[in-house]
């Protein structure tokens, strides 16, 4: 008996846990930046802000930090600085000098508000880094950088036998 209430007792445990983290996972839900904002926003040149709103205070699940990533590559978190009348406020001052390219963040899944940058600088270095996946994702540029290392290696080769007929 001890045995198929210990069985029992296992299996139910399975159970809460194997549902209760499906609706775990379904209480949130991944946002992202408004792309439009990215290059539409007011110009403040000494720090990005980033606000959340029409965030339901009753939730009290406002996201205590959100990713950014900017043009130069570096993904930053930033920390929750105040909420103001249901708008969640991210202030920071890092990578000023490059673009913010995107920034997403964990909220409660009833959220249906806008997720923007309202201000930082207007002119940063709009700088894309070139990675093997960019490259991979279009051969085109594999065909141009195959011709140019090749017509490279061709000009290395002549000048070599050029030189060796002076002699």
């Amino acid at each position: 008996m001890k045995k198929l209430a210990m069985t029992f007792l296992v299996v139910f445990c399975l159970i809460v846990v194997t549902f209760g983290s499906a609706l775990a996972e379904d209480a949130f839900k991944t946002i992202y930046i408004s792309q439009g904002s990215l290059d539409d926003h007011e110009c403040d040149n000494t720090q990005w802000h980033i606000v959340i709103n029409q965030l339901n205070d009753e939730e009290g699940q406002m996201p205590g930090s959100i990713e950014v990533t900017w043009a130069n590559g570096v993904t930053e978190t930033v920390a929750l600085s105040n909420v103001t009348g249901g708008v969640a406020h991210y202030y920071t001052t890092l990578n000023l000098n490059y673009k913010v390219t995107g920034a997403e963040a964990e909220i409660y899944a009833g959220w249906d508000g806008e997720f923007v940058l309202s201000h930082g600088p207007c002119n940063p270095t709009a700088v894309e880094l070139v990675s093997f996946e960019a490259v991979n994702q279009h051969p085109v540029l594999w065909g141009i950088v195959i011709f140019v290392l090749l017509l490279v290696a061709v000009f290395v080769c002549l000048a070599l036998w050029f030189s060796g007929k002076k002699k």
